[in-house]
């Protein structure tokens, strides 16, 4: 190991400086004796208000020693030495949504979430200790990002998933703002749309431009006439690798070629069949997983349940809370015949009231993608192997 790290130093040729017993970061002025909250560790990001403050805070021991128009830079601090690389190996853990080969270039439509981030290669590591102080400063596009851990307390074996988190905060800082806004996220439900696996990125932030600009139809034509033949049929070929989609196939494929056929009384044929289909499929999963029959309420956190284990960090681009709502407010949603409010959703169309207007490929195009998320929070089992 001690071989591995002198040769990092010999390629990224870090400057190694003496630094006193870094701590924090005073959040307020004092005078001698007086208390002042300390902030031992944070993630800032250039979106803030303050942003600058707290980098030139954070920076302040090194920036002698730093360019002005740096903008990815690792400090290391053990043992009262600062190691500060401006050049060093990065590599991301992720999820992908489809299959990926061993060497094989990946691009971001293909990436489902960024589990982790850690500074190393195939050959080099920088290797993060328990109890080492870290700064990372990062770009992505024209923002910035930066974490510290002053508090000595740093643990090697989850620094990855926190640096992780970070980078995809800022990377898709956009996206996660719109959803932390109830009033925003209320109004995408209302569509009946959802940040699912297969239009996160550009379709989705273009969904999200017209739901601030209250403009769906001509984004929502866009996207429905994306999803040809090729592009469903690239998703839809994982289903078959879990053992309810397979045995459901014939089934579910009359669903997407009713939906590809494009035709008013297909979209009908479409949404007929794949409305009861999604709660069948997660009815089957949990008798698997529980050996007996669920509540409507059981079904719908059975599937909480599952992305949560499939997507454990909580700020997961899965976003498995969120999905939880979108199952309870749009696909599985009561309607009310005497007060006259009858959304289109599973219970409507098994009872034949949903109105015909509602039919719509965009609801069609919904519930396709419902399946495909469901299927990536339950994954594929050992008897399709």
């Amino acid at each position: 190991m001690a071989q591995v790290n002198l040769d990092v130093d010999n390629l990224y040729k870090p400057i190694v400086i003496d630094v006193d017993d870094l701590c924090g970061i005073s959040m307020s002025t004092a005078k001698e004796g007086e208390l002042v909250q300390v902030l031992k560790k944070c993630f800032f990001n250039s979106y803030e208000v303050n942003h600058k403050t707290f980098f030139d805070a954070v920076l302040s021991p090194f920036s002698c020693h730093l360019s002005r128009d740096i903008n990815n830079l690792i400090v290391i601090v053990r043992e009262k030495k600062a190691h500060i690389y401006t050049r060093f190996p990065l590599t991301m853990r992720i999820r992908p949504k489809v299959d990926i080969k061993q060497y094989h270039a990946v691009f971001e439509d293909q990436i489902l979430d960024i589990d982790g981030v850690e500074f190393k290669d195939s050959i080099f590591n920088l290797e993060i200790k328990d109890g080492d102080k870290l700064i990372w400063l990062f770009r992505n596009d024209w923002n910035f990002g930066l974490y510290f851990d002053f508090s000595g307390e740093l643990k090697s074996n989850s620094i990855s998933t926190i640096l992780g988190n970070c980078y995809k905060k800022l990377k898709f800082y956009g996206l996660y703002e719109f959803l932390s806004s109830e009033d925003q996220f209320n109004k995408l439900l209302d569509t009946g749309w959802f940040p699912f696996v297969q239009i996160l990125g550009k379709d989705f932030d273009r969904l999200r431009e017209a739901s601030e600009n209250k403009d769906f139809t001509n984004i929502e034509e866009s996207i429905i006439n994306s999803f040809n033949e090729e592009r469903v049929k690239s998703f839809s070929q994982y289903w078959w690798r879990n053992s309810i989609f397979l045995d459901k196939k014939n089934i579910l494929n009359a669903g997407l070629n009713a939906y590809l056929a494009k035709t008013s009384e297909q979209t009908i044929n479409c949404i007929k069949n794949l409305s009861s289909e999604i709660e069948g499929i997660i009815r089957l999963d949990f008798h698997l997983s529980h050996g007996r029959k669920p509540t409507m309420r059981e079904l719908k956190e059975y599937i909480l349940s599952c992305g949560k284990n499939k997507f454990s960090d909580g700020d997961s681009l899965g976003f498995p809370g969120l999905f939880f709502r979108y199952l309870n407010d749009v696909i599985f949603k009561d309607f009310d015949v005497e007060k006259d409010e009858i959304p289109l959703s599973r219970h409507s169309v098994s009872h034949g009231i949903a109105e015909v207007g509602d039919y719509s490929r965009e609801r069609a195009l919904q519930l396709i993608l419902t399946l495909d998320q469901i299927y990536f929070y339950i994954g594929r089992n050992s008897s399709t192997n």
